[in-house]
């Protein structure tokens, strides 16, 4: 959502958007890598860690991070730290940001000895379960929920509702050297690694590697690695740009040896340590350290074409943990994937039997996560306002006695996501607002469940479509007509090999992903459905809502049914209109509707040249006949004179 910058805040603006990122930190770190304040995730010139703002006795210094391709303000180079001002502009990669200062600035631009920054206290955020943030994503610094995403380590003061699953989670990891940690999708695995488990582990004197995970394709230029799901791993441990082939050979335990970080923090992956004399050296005190692999199902979900690299997988991560026992391991997957990694249990050390399931929110839960950041940001829900947001929010549906028709009831959970969605959404359309206690009115003008999770559904249709060509008409049908019955209530439907009733399953797969899907395996099978019966109703309305704005799926629609009579096709002008608008998206109907009004109009124009040309040629006959007959006249006129 667009935002306004405050007048008297510092901030960068990115260029050619409203989008802005508050320099309201003592240290402001700008890169790739999902640790940074500011994520540029999607652009590629941007290095891992590529340059840090530094807030100094009233002045805002940037420095570069020895970055592959410099950091410049106002087209000059950084090689030094640099004290910005207002009005300048700063490249990183492709991301130009234009920073904005409360006053006019004017010390000098070059500072020849400036102290560099103390190192982090924290980690910055690592969102591992919906992807990374990017450019017009800033964090919320005034709104306390988050939205659709994975909470940060940043936003701990934020997360609420899970303390005793987060309480019993670290209990089982400091007993345990290897634990199984699960859920289903949706549950918010990710956010309490995030929000809880590492902050209680680093307060407890164990380091905490960056969260690892094993998916990815290989990068340029590299064609074969030994064992695709470690190289990934190190991929992912190693904050350093430096080249990915130093891992095509290498295993987990000496991937973990070279890690190095000069503050606890950051890890790089140091080539020249010295492995000869490690666990031997009384110099450096050594620190048990925890590996959290994130999204562990993508070991069975991704690259099923290096079947066997799965068992070697998790045959080195034994050797890991044999050849170093201050290295602990937490795996966090999806609950239906865990029966199986049954195969590989055997491998590892305790036999995967230290598992710790989270269930889904309770409405107990909810309540908390609903009324204690509310609180803490100053504007706390009225008596029984949140309350009836809970109820809301965990109605489903069930049977009703009538044959054929559904009712609402009140369930035992709540989604975190949907949560976190209708909240954020209440949030920023109150913030303006003079401050004052959320009330039922409040909910009720701007609170609109139904609304928020439709555009939540919307969303994310719209970016499955975009990324998988799958057509949004293809999409919303099937949601329709696989996943909530003729009664109103949630289907299931089952999982095959390439498709998911109908559907392919790299689009299922994304729906997972983004959170309105949830797996269940039932009979030596996978089988889908909506993650909660309150989405059902958002889904209908805004299908609804978006045939009703696509007169073409109604118009190909009503020619099929009437057994494609050719006088419902479109013609001239009005077919014209629609070949130019943004009809691939709609479907085969759409295509074979438009596909057989081109064909008939082709064959309308040619009906009409021919008949021009008949005309013309008629036109030429009779013409050529009263020239005759002319000539012929003129001739007798010569001959009678």
């Amino acid at each position: 959502m667009a935002k306004t910058a405050p007048s008297n805040t510092a901030y960068l603006r990115v260029h050619g958007s409203d989008q802005y990122f508050l320099l309201d930190q003592d240290l402001i770190t700008i890169g790739r890598k999902s640790d940074n304040l500011i994520i540029l995730a999607d652009d590629l010139k941007v290095s891992r860690h590529h340059a840090t703002i530094t807030r100094e006795g009233g002045l805002f210094i940037l420095r570069d991070a020895g970055s592959a391709n410099g950091t410049f303000v106002n087209g000059q180079r950084v090689t030094e730290p640099r004290v910005l001002a207002d009005g300048d502009e700063i490249r990183v990669g492709d991301t130009l940001f234009t920073v904005r200062l409360p006053e006019p600035d004017t010390h000098p631009r070059i500072m020849a000895a400036v102290e560099p920054p103390a190192p982090m206290e924290e980690s910055r955020p690592d969102i591992t379960e919906t992807g990374s943030m990017r450019v017009g994503t800033p964090l919320s610094t005034d709104n306390p929920y988050v939205g659709p995403r994975t909470f940060t380590q940043q936003e701990s003061d934020r997360f609420f509702g899970r303390d005793r699953e987060a309480s019993e989670l670290f209990s089982l990891v400091m007993s345990e050297r290897l634990v199984l940690f699960y859920a289903q999708s949706g549950s918010g695995k990710s956010s309490l690694i995030n929000a809880r488990l590492v902050p209680q582990l680093r307060e407890a004197g164990m380091a905490v590697l960056p969260i690892g995970r094993v998916s990815g394709d290989l990068p340029p230029g590299i064609r074969q690695v030994d064992n695709i799901f470690t190289f990934n791993l190190a991929l992912s441990l190693d904050e350093s740009d430096g080249p990915p082939e130093r891992f095509t050979h290498i295993s987990i335990a000496d991937c973990l040896a070279r890690l190095t970080s000069l503050d606890g923090i950051h890890y790089y992956f140091d080539e020249q340590a010295d492995l000869s004399a490690a666990g031997e050296s009384d110099e450096y005190p050594q620190t048990p350290y925890v590996l959290i692999i994130d999204q562990f199902e993508e070991i069975i979900t991704h690259h099923p074409d290096r079947w066997p690299d799965r068992e070697q997988f998790f045959v080195q991560l034994a050797e890991a943990m044999r050849r170093d026992p201050m290295l602990w391991v937490v795996l966090t997957l999806r609950e239906d994937y865990v029966a199986s990694l049954d195969p590989y249990a055997s491998l590892l050390p305790g036999h995967l039997r230290a598992r710790f399931y989270m269930q889904r929110m309770s409405h107990e839960a909810a309540l908390e996560a609903i009324q204690k950041p509310a609180e803490k940001f100053g504007r706390p829900f009225a008596p029984g306002v949140a309350e009836s947001l809970v109820d809301n929010l965990r109605q489903i549906r069930v049977q009703s006695p009538v044959p054929g028709q559904a009712e609402t009831a009140l369930g035992q959970f709540v989604e975190p996501v949907q949560l976190q969605v209708v909240c954020f959404q209440l949030w920023e359309k109150l913030k303006d607002r003079p401050p004052a206690p959320i009330s039922r009115q409040d909910l009720q003008e701007l609170g609109n469940v139904d609304q928020a999770l439709g555009q939540f559904y919307e969303e994310a249709i719209a970016d499955v479509s975009a990324k998988t060509g799958v057509p949004e008409t293809e999409l919303r049908s099937w949601f329709e007509t696989q996943l909530i019955t003729e009664a109103g209530t949630r289907g299931a439907v089952y999982r095959g090999a390439h498709q998911t009733g109908g559907l392919d399953n790299r689009a299922v797969d994304m729906l997972v992903s983004k959170f309105l899907l949830r797996a269940e395996v039932r009979s030596g099978g996978v089988w889908y459905e909506l993650v909660h019966d309150r989405l059902i109703e958002p889904i209908q309305l805004s299908n609804q809502r978006w045939r009703l704005q696509q007169p073409l799926l109604q118009m190909a629609h009503d020619w099929i049914e009437s057994g494609r009579v050719p006088d419902k096709l479109l013609e001239s002008k009005q077919l014209q209109a629609a070949l130019t608008s943004n009809w691939r998206g709609l479907g085969p109907e759409v295509e074979e509707f438009l596909t057989a009004s081109r064909e008939a109009q082709r064959v309308r124009d040619e009906q009409a040249r021919q008949k021009e040309l008949a005309q013309a040629q008629a036109l030429a006959e009779e013409q050529r006949k009263r020239a005759e007959a002319e000539a012929q006249a003129a001739a007798r006129l010569r001959r009678r004179a």
